[in-house]
Formats: C-alpha cells, structure tokens, sequence
C-alpha cells in the first residue's frame, strides 16, 4: 500500500434494478419511442458531452426507442465501472466505452486549491474537489472542501455541497448530502456521500457517490469502506 500525506480517492456505489428484457410500456414500445423523442435533443447534447459521434448517437437512440437497455445502463456493465475505482484519485478521471459505443465517466477534480499554488500530489493545504458521474441519461456531481493538515489522523472535511443530479426522462427524490464523519480518525477515513433514487424507463435504483479524505492510504472500495 501506499503511504501518501491526505491520499483519498472517490469511490461509487451504484445498485440498478434493471428490467431483464427489452423495456415497453404496456404492449408495445410507443410509450417509450415518445419519450426518447420527446427527450432526444438533450441526450444528443449528453451524448456529446461525453465524445460519443454523431453516428454512434444514432444507434443508442435507435436501441432506446426499440425499449433496450444501451450497454452503459447493463448492471455487468456497471459492475465493470466499479471495478476500475481503485485507478481514480484526485485529479483523474476515466471513461469506460462499451460495445455499442454508450460511455460512463467519472471522476473527480480539483476545482479550487485554496492556500497554495496546484501541485501534481496531495500536500498540506486547503482544497475543494469535485466528483462526478456521467452516463448521458443520468449524471450526478458534488463539491468537498476539505483539510489535509501535515502528520497522521488530521485531515478534516470541512463541508460538502452544491449537488447537482440531472436525469432525462425520469424522476430521482430523497436526495441526500451529508459528511457522517468530517475527521479522521487513527482507524477511520473521514468521508461524505451524496446518494438518492432514481427512476428512468430502463430500471431504478439509489445512487451512492462516497469521497473519501485519509493521511495515509487510497481505499479502493466499491462502496463506502472507511476502515483504514
């Protein structure tokens, strides 16, 4: 393991009910053609956001009319997604690209470095991060403003805020950002978690998004796992 002053990572946990075979309203996929038109123009622009062609768009707006899961939604899919956290750290991102050309990407980012010049590593100061998690369909982000104070057990989460969840052609509710621990501790990480549920035609499920804050080692969990 690596022994880094305030290494953390970002870690997601994301458990979708999907529906095992084409999705219909009903007996027949109209309901669903509607909504992909009537929604089409933003998925577009989600879609390219995340570097997906013009071609490529057509087909994963073809698929969702037919009522098909697009590969990003797949649960062995996202289960693929989970399984790379433990290569993202500050500053990272990743993309993960599935067969039909659909994309997640997640990661975070340094959005302010407070007191000092940026570094290329974690050094004693004051920053705020953001993590994200795109899929075009639904996405999700929040921003951590956190301590790393030099020597072990002092890095401290100051707060975690502005949220931000956007889903085409669903609903989400019970959305929740909190910090269940705001200091380390010498067997604990600090940590804070955005989650909520979300309903789109191709399943449901709660979203989890930890970001983890520690003064020695990366914890590469695919759900919250603050026992250093």
């Amino acid at each position: 393991m690596k022994k880094k002053i305030g290494s953390f990572i970002l870690s997601i946990a994301m458990f979708v009910l999907v529906v095992p075979q084409a999705f219909a309203f009903g007996d027949s996929n109209s309901d669903m053609e509607n909504w992909v038109n009537e929604n089409e123009n933003e998925i577009r622009e989600n879609f390219s956001a995340l570097g997906i062609d013009e071609n490529v768009q057509n087909n994963l707006i073809k698929k969702l009319q037919d009522g098909k899961q697009i590969d990003s939604m797949k649960q062995a899919n996202l289960d693929k997604a989970l399984q790379q956290l433990d290569t993202i750290s500050v500053g990272e991102s990743k993309t993960l690209t599935f067969d039909d050309g659909s994309k997640i990407l997640f990661g975070s980012e340094k959005v302010e470095d407070k007191e000092s010049a940026i570094v290329p590593f974690i050094s004693a100061g004051s920053y705020q991060v953001k993590s994200y998690w795109y899929m075009g369909l639904l996405n999700a982000s929040y921003l951590t403003d956190f301590v790393i104070v030099s020597g072990a057990n002092n890095d401290y989460i100051v707060s975690s805020h502005s949220e931000s969840v956007s889903i085409i052609g669903g609903s989400y509710s019970n959305v929740n950002l909190s910090t269940p621990r705001k200091y380390e501790t010498s067997s604990r990480l600090a940590y804070s978690r955005l989650y909520f549920d979300y309903s789109v035609p191709t399943g449901s499920a709660r979203f989890n998004l930890y970001f983890h804050v520690g003064d020695n080692d990366y914890n590469t969990a695919l759900s919250l796992n603050d026992i250093k």
